[in-house]
């Protein structure tokens, strides 16, 4: 039968009076954590537009010894390589 009180388990901080600062404390950094998680996610990483990738258009699927790969011309890889340095800064050597 329901007797109209909240249920509450038999440890919980809101039943101790000296947790219940501690409670408020960690449910308000729980509530600051969220909000800046959220508003970090919810903005770029940095003003920079990343470029759009290369056409690669000599790009082909390739089975060398029964291994499946790709192949693309040394135009293309080299397109590719610009882009790769364009948006991370490092050259891969």
């Amino acid at each position: 039968m329901w007797t109209k009180k909240p249920f509450w388990p038999g440890f919980c901080a809101w039943r101790r009076p000296c947790l219940r600062p501690g409670a408020r404390l960690a449910a308000g950094m729980c509530a600051a954590v969220l909000v800046m998680t959220v508003q970090g996610c919810s903005f770029p990483s940095s003003g920079a537009e990343i470029p759009p990738l290369p056409v690669l258009t000599s790009l082909r699927k390739l089975e060398l010894n029964g291994r499946a790969g790709l192949w693309m011309s040394s135009d293309d890889a080299g397109r590719l390589a610009l882009w790769i340095y364009d948006v991370t800064g490092e050259d891969g050597r």
